[in-house]
């Protein structure tokens, strides 16, 4: 195997390092997630709502077959390769045929259920071309924790930016062509196939990985999978949580209606990637100082999920101002009469930042078990809630039963910090965007008052951010020195 490992991991400032991951990471998420609202803008006046919510049922069915047959195992593996480079190719090997063989499994089990339950027929095959292109890209996962392992995000991106241009492409055509639903979903398995020739191409020519088959090392596969085990239940049971709103729709209002839901979801989903890059890039600098000087990861954690919270809530507040206008744009002007749907879950985006910030915490302590323990509350909650108001109140229901789970859910990932002794700091923390939107969210309700409600709202969470000290002139050169591992206020 080639010895390029240290041309690859030459000294870099750790600053520099995570600055550099964040970007490329950004451009990789980002681009891809631009690719997608323009897709969504195509399928949405092509499809209308009922093709759209019939492709939103199938894709989050999908996802929770990619999450469970992926076994929660890339994580792992980017750990693993970061520790010792040289076992890449052995753990890629192995890691792809547990996948394969899960996948296989999964899959049938999904197909069974689909058919069993009170799903259009026309569901099962876009369940089953969709499963299709969300194992190919279970295995461009695979390669790309290798890369993040090595820390090499640049391949990552390049494979993200070449495969959405492709989808585009492919996915556009077919909608405007009429080709219909199972074309549009073809179009994803070729859009991941060519992410994972990109990602295979330079994973060969690296020597991260090798040609031909081998028996799989069935001690260390064992060894990997029971590592996972508790990763992959609150992950898997995470996905199932966030997509719990669309799943029980599926089975209690129309296809119609879940069109327009699933628009104000593509529309969250398409802003939550900026507390994802956030927090990939603060996972390694966290776990490092946690073992190394406790005091600059305290720091360092109020810091960094006081300024993810701020850009959260600031996103939020966008999302809720312009929530027509979105929804108008992508996925199309059917779609509006969802705004007020969009604008209840405008809210959680600032929940799930906090979600993300405090999950890397526990995921940095070895905490898999707690975070494991308070997605399963959350979750049966969100069934709860989703059961009882989505027949009374439709999709503001689904919206509403989300909106509180979520609120529930980082409670419990807060209740699980401090009980490990990592408790985030309020005032100084996630006190002042948390109570910036609650009071913007308080005076945005519909009454006869002078201002507009998007005015009252940007407003109030402009003043009490400002006052309550949420956001601050020095946060971006305050968070650069605790990641740089010096002193605010000293030079290099």
């Amino acid at each position: 195997m080639p010895d390029r490992y240290p041309e690859w991991r030459r000294p870099v400032s750790e600053g520099r390092r995570i600055a550099a991951n964040s970007f490329w990471l950004g451009l990789a998420f980002g681009g891809s997630k631009f690719f997608t609202i323009i897709l969504n803008a195509i399928a949405g006046r092509v499809l209308g709502p009922a093709g759209f919510g019939l492709l939103g049922i199938a894709s989050a069915l999908a996802e929770v077959g990619k999450l469970v047959s992926g076994a929660g195992l890339d994580f792992l593996v980017a750990r693993e390769v970061a520790s010792e480079p040289a076992r890449a190719p052995r753990l890629s090997h192995d890691v792809a045929l547990i996948k394969l063989l899960n996948a296989a499994g999964v899959y049938i089990l999904l197909a069974l259920l689909v058919a069993t339950l009170d799903y259009p027929p026309v569901l099962l095959p876009l369940v089953l071309i969709l499963g299709s292109a969300l194992f190919i890209e279970n295995l461009s996962d695979l390669l790309d924790a290798v890369f993040q392992g090595l820390q090499r995000m640049r391949v990552t991106t390049v494979a993200f930016l070449v495969s959405g241009l492709v989808l585009l492409g492919t996915g556009s055509a077919a909608l405007l062509s009429g080709l219909g639903l199972r074309a549009y979903a073809m179009c994803f398995v070729i859009g991941f196939l060519v992410r994972f020739v990109v990602m295979f191409i330079a994973a060969r020519r690296a020597g991260l990985i090798e040609l031909g088959w081998r028996g799989i090392d069935r001690v260390e596969s064992r060894r990997l999978v029971l590592a996972s085990l508790p990763l992959l239940a609150s992950t898997g049971l995470a996905l199932i949580f966030h997509r719990m709103d669309l799943l029980m729709l599926g089975t209690l209002e129309t296809t119609a209606a879940v069109g327009l839901y699933t628009a104000a979801v593509r529309v969250i989903d398409s802003v939550v990637l900026v507390p994802r890059v956030l927090g990939t890039a603060l996972y390694p600098a966290l776990r490092k100082s946690l073992q190394e000087d406790p005091v600059r990861a305290r720091a360092l954690l109020t810091e960094s999920s006081r300024i993810t919270l701020t850009v959260c809530s600031g996103i939020a507040v966008l999302v809720w101002v312009l929530a027509p206008w979105a929804l108008s744009v992508t996925p199309g002007p059917e779609f509006v009469a969802a705004a007020d749907v969009l604008r209840l879950l405008s809210f959680g985006i600032v929940l799930q930042g906090l979600a993300h910030v405090v999950a890397r915490l526990l995921l940095a302590i070895d905490a898999e078990r707690d975070f494991l323990g308070a997605v399963s509350v959350a979750l049966v909650l969100n069934f709860a809630l989703n059961l009882y108001l989505i027949p009374r109140y439709g999709i503001l229901g689904a919206a509403w039963a989300t909106l509180l789970a979520n609120g529930v859910s980082g409670s419990l990932y807060l209740l699980a910090a401090w009980r490990r002794g990592h408790a985030l700091a309020w005032r100084a923390g996630i006190g002042g965007p948390l109570l910036a939107l609650a009071v913007g969210a308080a005076v945005s309700v519909p009454v006869d008052w002078p201002l507009p409600a998007g005015l009252r709202l940007v407003l109030a969470w402009a003043l009490v951010l400002v006052l309550s000290g949420g956001l601050r002139l020095t946060d971006l050169s305050r968070l650069v020195d605790l990641l740089r591992r010096r002193p605010s206020g000293t030079s290099q």
